[in-house]
């Protein structure tokens, strides 16, 4: 029996399609390549255990440096993430036309909550997301000592700095749910960066880390949708007019090709597998003299930076999630690409710092190759022993967009699914000189926080981050895009774009999912206008 919508993964984008469109009356059917995780009996409590935990477990062809690797199951990448949810600064949505930047912010007013951050105040779809998810913005939220300090240092360099929007419950978030079940809120444990159990014994939705698993996929199930995990779509199927129509899946381990039909088909596999399941499939490219479909290829270029200092535990509150703290460059860095930079505050930075590649000097940043070599060893030991001490932020930086930076699929080799993605990309010249600024302010803040007697580590030039975006991007014309200002594709009819893929560049932020979010729920908005009318009196937006 046909479904009214099938949605492909269960990340920032499939996930939040599925709740709004399953609480406003529609029959979805949610497939997700991934599994189904129980977060009580599955997560951990040791990062080190849950490392690689959510990583996507196909083969892929890397061409050049590549892009960050991305996580699967239900949930989809907000599963390995920081819970760390800025909005867009306004140099980066000021690109983007008016018909979008009217769903999203009021232009004329900055955000209430960071009155000197460089964003815009968020109105229908954005502001939808921060209340349903919910985004935490409070500016009076306890954090670690050394994060307060990255704060304060960062302010007396000119920078606007504070504590970061998360999809994170607070602590001692004194509130119950809908259904009458207390919500504890984050613990500050500082393990969220992968998987969170907490609270522990909460019904799945009760949980403090707002994963799309959490936030999402447990509402839409409230309202009947069906999420199949371990199901990987091999091909979108068309009717006789090309419009989009159901389906092809297989489930791991079963050699057998099962279907599914609908009436509207979303596309939310993430920016490298929406694009590969679009070249497997055979669908039309909207620009045959220059083909669109996973061009545009954009990523955060990150690198982190830590410092030892022996400042005092000042603080009652020590512990924090790890994306604790932003940082926003200054106008004229705006002007020039520079977006956020990120902190926690906290040791697990500084880890991953001593134990990444060898390291460019804090004072040269823009030496050719690194000159301090991977520590090992005893010198590791000796540092290591101070973990307590480090604080640590990570830099990202925009891409420049450049039509060579793709997802192509390979030509000589498959898995049981079709043929695999090919990552081509490298960094511009334009790109790494915007890295190498961000950096630099990043080791301006360290000295400035820890004093005279500052030890700083790094893991500069680092590399491509985790927020591939922009391969099926949105766009006023086939000549420069996939689908149109409404998500829809402009070759397949009822196909509808809402992960990363789709964004019109690659700036959501330094953590894009919350402007993922947003995009999401606008493209079922729109869908569901057009496609399900008589639908239309029930719909969860107020607008």
């Amino acid at each position: 029996m046909a479904v009214d919508v099938i949605v492909i993964g269960s990340g920032p984008g499939g996930a939040w399609v599925a709740r709004d469109l399953a609480e406003s009356g529609l029959k979805v059917k949610v497939f997700e390549a991934g599994p189904r995780h129980n977060p009580d009996t599955d997560f951990k409590e040791d990062v080190i255990e849950m490392w690689g935990f959510f990583g996507w477990k196909g083969q892929r062809v890397k061409v050049g440096q590549g892009v960050g690797n991305m996580s699967t199951g239900v949930g989809g990448s907000t599963l390995d993430y920081w819970g760390m949810s800025p909005q867009p600064q306004n140099f980066s949505i000021e690109e983007w036309p008016s018909v979008l930047l009217d769903d999203m912010f009021d232009t004329t007013q900055v955000h209430p909550d960071f009155p000197a951050s460089g964003y815009y105040k968020p109105i229908k779809f954005f502001k939808w997301i921060d209340d349903r998810i919910p985004i935490d913005t409070s500016q009076d939220r306890p954090i670690s000592c050394g994060a307060q300090l990255c704060i304060k240092a960062a302010n007396e360099l000119g920078l606007t700095a504070g504590r970061a929007p998360a999809a994170m419950l607070p602590p001692k978030y004194a509130r119950v749910d809908d259904k009458g079940y207390p919500l504890e809120g984050c613990v500050g444990c500082a393990h969220c960066t992968i998987g969170c159990r907490r609270p522990l014994q909460m019904p799945l939705h009760a949980k403090a880390k707002r994963t799309m698993q959490v936030a999402a996929i447990a509402f839409a199930e409230m309202y009947d949708c069906e999420v199949v995990p371990n199901a990987h779509v091999t091909r979108i199927t068309t009717d006789g007019g090309g419009a989009a129509n159901g389906v092809e899946y297989k489930i791991k381990g079963d050699p057998t090709t099962y279907s599914e039909t609908a009436h509207v088909v979303f596309l939310g596999g993430g920016a490298i597998e929406s694009p590969r399941l679009y070249l497997n499939s055979g669908l039309p490219e909207p620009n045959p003299s220059m083909p669109q479909v996973g061009h545009w290829l954009t990523d955060h270029q990150q690198s982190e930076v830590a410092f030892f200092s022996d400042y005092p535990e000042t603080l009652p509150f020590t512990g924090n999630f790890v994306g604790s703290f932003i940082t926003n460059a200054t106008p004229t860095d705006q002007l020039d690409g520079i977006i956020e930079a990120i902190g926690g505050g906290f040791p697990m930075v500084g880890v991953n710092v001593a134990l990444a590649n060898p390291q460019k000097d804090p004072d040269n940043l823009s030496q050719p190759h690194p000159t301090r070599p991977l520590l090992w060893g005893q010198e590791l030991k000796t540092l290591m022993a101070r973990f307590r001490d480090a604080t640590g932020m990570g830099t990202q930086t925009n891409d420049e967009m450049i039509y060579e930076n793709k997802i192509a699929v390979s030509a000589s080799i498959a898995d049981e699914y079709g043929p695999i993605a090919e990552l081509h990309y490298e960094p511009t010249p334009l790109t790494m000189e915007r890295h190498e600024r961000q950096t630099a302010r990043k080791v301006d803040i360290c000295r400035q926080a820890g004093g005279s007697n500052v030890e700083i580590i790094m893991n500069y030039p680092g590399g491509s981050g985790s927020h591939p975006m922009s391969t099926l991007r949105m766009g006023d014309s086939p000549t420069n895009s996939v689908c149109d200002w409404n998500h829809e594709c402009w070759t397949v009819p009822r196909l509808y774009i809402c992960d990363a893929s789709c964004l019109p560049n690659g700036l959501g932020g330094s953590n894009p999912a919350r402007t993922i979010n947003a995009f999401a729920s606008r493209s079922a908005y729109y869908a569901m206008q057009k496609y399900f009318p008589a639908v239309w009196h029930n719909r969860t937006w107020s607008w």
